[in-house]
């Protein structure tokens, strides 16, 4: 009688540790299968030709695709920039590969833990992403990055279950972040002549000649008791004044322009003749400079924008004599 007694207890123990077991587990987020968190992404990838990030502050981003080309549409609708496709690339690789770890909070209240809460809260810390491509659309919210580096909280946009990825994604956070840096439609090797102008100071001319890359530039009229800083200063000069390095652009528009007070101008001359103009304003009260480039000979899409420059970006655009030669030392051929 005892045996059976303790035969029935234990039956109802292990029964009770049993239900407590699946109901435990059941209200834990779920260990699944890693699968594709995107599943139809990947197919039709290649049809997305729209593409807005948009955070508590705003529109970050907005791109569609023209004629296979990519321009952002975010700083002005009538205007396109070109994007930086390896960015926008990239984004689409780790959203198509990205495979769900983990089920978490389905609880609204939560969402600000793992940084996916809808935009429109307030200090919403999530970022919403929308891809279009022909009958498909995509709209999710990116949260937080896990905090072992590993992956990122997303979750769907009408899905309340958040998720943990295996991705962690590098979106734009500011205007210009996506916009391509390839900017002037020529590079150092096209130009044979440039003349730079700055205030007052007595204009530098520069000319390409045949030799070495380090005498291949020279100051036209260098005097005799005159010398290079070093000998490479000029061509160094050229590469930073048509690489543009800028930190933000707005568009071009003729009137406000013409109300700006310019400081300097660089004439560039190509190997096909052709020239191209920049000017540049005064300093800003953030003391960011404004360059604008005239190209009547060659008409680009870089005319209808206007580039701002940190004061010393635009160290090479204010090039002066003194910048390029010193005093010849006695003995010095």
């Amino acid at each position: 009688m005892n045996i059976r007694l303790v035969i029935l207890i234990s039956l109802v123990v292990v029964t009770s540790a049993t239900v407590y077991w699946l109901h435990f587990y059941s209200e834990q987020p779920d260990q699944t299968v890693q699968s594709l968190w995107l599943d139809n992404l990947g197919e039709q990838g290649g049809s997305v030709d729209e593409i807005e990030v948009v955070n508590s502050t705003g529109t970050v981003f907005k791109a569609h695709q023209k004629k296979e080309k990519w321009l952002a549409t975010h700083l002005d609708p009538r205007l396109g920039f070109p994007v930086d496709k390896d960015a926008l690339a990239a984004l689409m690789m780790s959203l198509s590969q990205a495979k769900v770890v983990e089920r978490k909070t389905a609880n609204p209240e939560y969402y600000h833990r793992l940084g996916v809460e809808e935009i429109t809260k307030q200090d919403a810390q999530s970022t919403r992403l929308l891809l279009k491509g022909g009958k498909h659309s995509w709209r999710v919210i990116i949260g937080n990055e896990a905090s072992n580096g590993l992956g990122t909280y997303v979750r769907t946009a009408g899905n309340k279950t958040s998720l943990l990825v295996d991705q962690t994604f590098n979106l734009p956070s500011g205007p210009t972040d996506w916009l391509s840096k390839r900017i002037l439609p020529f590079t150092k090797e096209d130009v044979v002549k440039v003349v730079v102008r700055y205030r007052d100071n007595q204009p530098v001319q520069f000319v390409k000649g045949p030799g070495p890359e380090e005498v291949t530039w020279q100051l036209t009229d260098l005097q005799d008791n005159e010398k290079l800083i070093y000998p490479g200063v000029i061509s160094q000069t050229v590469a930073d004044l048509t690489s543009l390095k800028y930190d933000s652009v707005i568009p071009y528009v003729e009137n406000q322009w013409e109300e700006e007070r310019l400081i300097g101008d660089i004439t560039f001359t190509l190997a096909d003749h052709s020239q191209v103009f920049a000017y540049m304003t005064q300093a800003n009260d953030q003391g960011s400079h404004k360059v604008w480039f005239s190209m009547p000979d060659n008409p680009s899409w870089v005319s209808d924008w206007v580039f701002l420059l940190s004061e010393f970006t635009t160290k090479s655009y204010m090039t002066g004599r003194t910048d390029i030669v010193k005093p010849a030392e006695s003995g010095d051929d």
